[in-house]
């Protein structure tokens, strides 16, 4: 037996110690919290005697070594969110931290989290494990990202909405695309329809519009009764107008003027003029 080291990095190394161990160098942050590395490495340490110091290493089997060195996992407090670095407190001490990649869910303050701390002094917050029922929550991707399902569906489910937000492109391309809503509505500075083949079953269409262009080969409308009110002028220009009425044609104006360049023709078996 020796005497207690003034120091947990530098245990005796004696004739009488029971093992010889050199630990690499901590940083200060590892070094506070050194039972834990004892614990996590299955390490038991015990004072026998007042001022004596014994460690008992079981054997264990050989572990492929880590290229970031030993790490530490602590609970944490989010004090305050600055750009990058996510500043934790953890067991009074203040922490600089970055966000782990597989840590989707972005801390915000007041968040209980998650954190590792490696040998090398750096820290990652790797989960957010406790949040205010009533804070929002983000879920934030670095770089392009995408969501798949090779073997099944995705669906995204809320009670009180979705929003879709970009300053760039919204494509959907699907085989099929259903929409089902009470109220639908579509503002768009320009918008551009192309199909070949449009088919619409509606109760009611009301079209307002400053300016109305229709450009067809062919048009054919079939309706029951047609109301047409023109507060200005009607113009129509064709090649040949045919108008047949099974029963009454009625034209009314204060001066009906009829000219042709080469006949003109009136049969009915009674004609009234005047």
């Amino acid at each position: 037996m020796c005497r207690r080291p003034t120091s947990p990095a530098r245990p005796c190394s004696g004739p009488s110690s029971t093992a010889r161990w050199r630990p690499r160098p901590f940083s200060p942050i590892v070094r506070s919290r050194w039972a834990t590395i004892v614990s996590s490495q299955r390490r038991r340490a015990s004072f026998q005697a007042e001022g004596v110091f014994v460690m008992h290493i079981e054997p264990q089997r050989k572990r492929a070594k880590s290229p970031r060195g030993r790490a530490v996992q602590e609970v944490g407090t989010v004090h305050a969110i600055e750009g990058e670095l996510i500043r934790v407190e953890v067991a009074d001490d203040i922490l600089l931290a970055r966000r782990a990649a597989s840590c989707l869910l972005a801390p915000a303050a007041g968040d209980a989290v998650l954190v590792v701390l490696l040998e090398s002094g750096a820290a990652y917050v790797l989960a957010v494990l406790e949040r205010d029922a009533e804070a929002s929550s983000r879920i934030v991707l670095e770089g392009d990202a995408s969501i798949e399902a090779p073997s099944g569906k995705v669906r995204v489910l809320s009670r009180e909405g979705v929003e879709i937000v970009t300053e760039q492109e919204i494509s959907l391309i699907a085989g099929r695309a259903t929409i089902q809503a009470a109220d639908t509505a579509v503002s768009a500075e320009r918008l551009g329809v192309f199909s070949s083949a449009v088919h619409a079953e509606v109760g009611v269409v009301k079209v307002v519009a400053e300016a109305l262009d229709s450009i067809a080969d062919r048009i054919f409308q079939k309706a029951k009764r047609v109301y047409r009110v023109v507060t200005e002028q009607d113009n129509l220009r064709a090649e040949s107008i045919d108008h047949a009425a099974k029963r009454t044609l009625s034209m009314r104006a204060e001066h009906a003027i009829v000219m042709a360049k080469e006949l003109v023709k009136v049969d009915g078996e009674q004609i009234h003029l005047g």
